[in-house]
């Protein structure tokens, strides 16, 4: 039987999504402004009844990566997605917006950061929340923005491990995202000894 270990109990989410954000949205995107990112409680395969799903011409025009070839949604038997997550007003004057993957292949669920100056371009992206598991390990983060500009991630692994089941190893770390006023990102990482409540 394998029983993980954690840096601490997280809390548990009673909800099917958390966050904090306001009531207004912007269509397709479920949310705008949201403060304090978890990933949501939603089965895999009921997500896309929830969330709007991103379609193959848009989806590259988001992810500006030549290393991806392919959309994930081509396979209709599969259940990885990305989905439309939040719109996020800022004092840059930059299109900054949040995406929600699923990736069966991976078992892992992210909603990442997105930043595009006026003429669509990406700029730069980070990781807001992620949860995965796959062979007896995981992956768990949660975050919030301080201000505009400053986001806290909050995050724990057993990647290290040798052995999962004998002897555990979980790392717990802050990891502290600046954007910077055109649009670009640093990041620091600083240990922890347990994960934080929110």
């Amino acid at each position: 039987m394998f029983v993980a270990a954690a840096c601490n109990n997280a809390p548990q989410q009673k909800n099917i999504v958390s966050h904090t954000a306001n009531s207004q949205n912007i269509a397709p995107y479920k949310y705008s402004n949201v403060q304090v990112f978890k990933i949501d409680t939603i089965d895999w395969y009921k997500r896309k009844d929830f969330y709007v799903r991103i379609d193959s011409t848009t989806f590259f025009k988001i992810y500006q990566d030549p290393s991806i070839k392919e959309y994930p949604g081509l396979d209709t038997a599969s259940n990885s997605f990305d989905f439309y997550y939040s719109t996020q007003q800022n004092k840059r004057g930059l299109k900054e917006i949040t995406i929600l993957s699923q990736r069966e292949g991976e078992s892992c669920v992210r909603i990442n950061y997105m930043i595009y100056d006026k003429g669509g371009k990406s700029i730069s992206s980070f990781l807001l929340a992620s949860s995965c598991a796959d062979g007896g390990f995981y992956e768990k983060s949660y975050g919030k923005f301080m201000n505009d500009s400053t986001y806290v991630l909050y995050s724990e692994d057993n990647y290290d491990s040798k052995d999962i089941e004998k002897n555990p190893k979980v790392s717990c770390d802050q990891i502290t995202t600046t954007i910077k006023a055109n649009g670009t990102t640093s990041s620091k990482m600083v240990p922890l000894k347990m994960m934080p409540k929110l």
